[in-house]
C-alpha cells in the first residue's frame, strides 16, 4: 500500500492491493482453506462457544478455572502447552460456571418525561419462573 500513490480510500487500497497468497478465513497447516466449525470448533465460529461457552452467549465475565491439559481433544505438544500457559498464566474461562457478576434483571423504576418528572412508577418483577432460567 506504500507503494500505491492513488487518492483511493485506504479501505479500497487494502482490497485491491492485498497479495494474492492472502485470505480473510482459517487456513490449515498447509494452506487450505477450513470451515468455521474446522477452525474454532464451533458451526458458528465462535471460539468462545468451541471453549463451552452456552448458546446464550450471556457470561460476559467468566470464572477462571486453572488450566488442565487432559482436559484438551488434541495432544498438546511441550512448546503448545507451555505457549499456552504463558497466555493464561490466571487459567481459562470455565463455562460449566455462571459468569460473574450476574444478576436479575432490573427493569426501569420510572419513566421520565422531556421535562424531567416522572410519567409512570414501575415496580420490580417478581422472581422469574422455575425453570426459565436466571432472568425475565
Amino acid at each position: 500500500m506504500k507503494s500505491d500513490p492513488s487518492d483511493t480510500d485506504l479501505a479500497k487500497k487494502i482490497i485491491d492491493d492485498r497479495p494474492a497468497t492472502a485470505n480473510d478465513r482459517c487456513n490449515g497447516g498447509d494452506g487450505t482453506g477450513l470451515t468455521m466449525a474446522e477452525c474454532t470448533g464451533a458451526a458458528d465460529g465462535s471460539p468462545r462457544m468451541s471453549a463451552g461457552e452456552a448458546i446464550t452467549d450471556d457470561a460476559i465475565e467468566c470464572v477462571l478455572k486453572p488450566l488442565d491439559r487432559a482436559s484438551y481433544a488434541v495432544t498438546l505438544t511441550d512448546a503448545q502447552w507451555s505457549a499456552l500457559r504463558s497466555l493464561f498464566p490466571n487459567g481459562v474461562c470455565d463455562y460449566s460456571a455462571s459468569g460473574t457478576g450476574r444478576q436479575l434483571a432490573q427493569p426501569w423504576m420510572t419513566f421520565v418525561d422531556f421535562a424531567g418528572g416522572p410519567v409512570v412508577e414501575g415496580a420490580q418483577l417478581p422472581l422469574p419462573p422455575a425453570g426459565s432460567g436466571a432472568s425475565w
